[in-house]
């Protein structure tokens, strides 16, 4: 891994990638530069404290769970979405926080129809959503939660404008042996601006930076 050098203004937590299942990885101090994943796991009670709706388009608008996002991160995703219509390009949230009970729901969907090897839907407790960090979007083009979103202009200006704002493309293409899952141009996931930067301009996944 290599390591960021001048990140003084960013609160870091070290990646741990050890035989056992870490559950403790998410403090509130150390929120936006967490890894979550196979190995660094949340707690089924965790809840993020400050959720809110960001003033955004939904896919599907209401106050339902999925429409809700971190405080700080919800804020940046209004910037990023606002920014994007001045230029063109109409985005809508689609998935945001999502519980522990709602992760296991879908995974366990998804093994049913994929079997036990699918690599699409995570785990409960591996999941970032349920960090209120990510939201999943769609644009005007369509392609909603399909790799071709990635193609479409609105997947291409997210992927070379996204960090701007502190998100970073959590599942990036040619990087699933790093992350683990599929690549989804859709996922996106707010770390901060300075890491997200770092991210996009190294062609970086969070398990490639090494946050000591």
């Amino acid at each position: 891994m290599r390591k960021i050098l001048g990140l003084l203004t960013l609160t870091l937590i070290t990646p741990v990638f050890a035989n056992e299942t870490r559950t403790d990885v998410l403090q509130e101090d150390r929120l936006y530069s967490v890894i979550i994943n196979q190995t660094n796991t949340l707690k089924e009670e965790y809840t993020p404290i400050n959720l809110v709706m960001p003033k955004v388009k939904f896919y599907t608008p209401g106050n339902i769970e999925k429409n809700y996002m971190e405080l700080e991160a919800a804020t940046h995703l209004e910037q990023m979405f606002n920014d994007a219509i001045q230029e063109g390009i109409i985005l809508y949230a689609v998935s945001g926080y999502r519980s522990y009970e709602r992760q296991k729901q879908l995974y366990d969907i998804a093994v049913q129809t994929y079997g036990e090897a699918q690599n699409t839907v995570a785990k409960p407790g591996q999941s970032g959503h349920q960090t209120g960090l990510v939201m999943d979007i769609v644009g005007e083009s369509g392609h909603l939660l399909l790799q071709s979103f990635g193609n479409t202009k609105e997947g291409v200006w997210v992927r070379h404008n996204a960090h701007k704002y502190g998100f970073i493309i959590r599942y990036p293409k040619e990087k699933e042996h790093i992350t683990g899952i599929v690549y989804e141009p859709w996922h996106i996931r707010y770390v901060g601006i300075e890491l997200a930067t770092y991210c996009y301009t190294n062609n970086m996944t969070l398990e490639e930076v090494d946050l000591s």
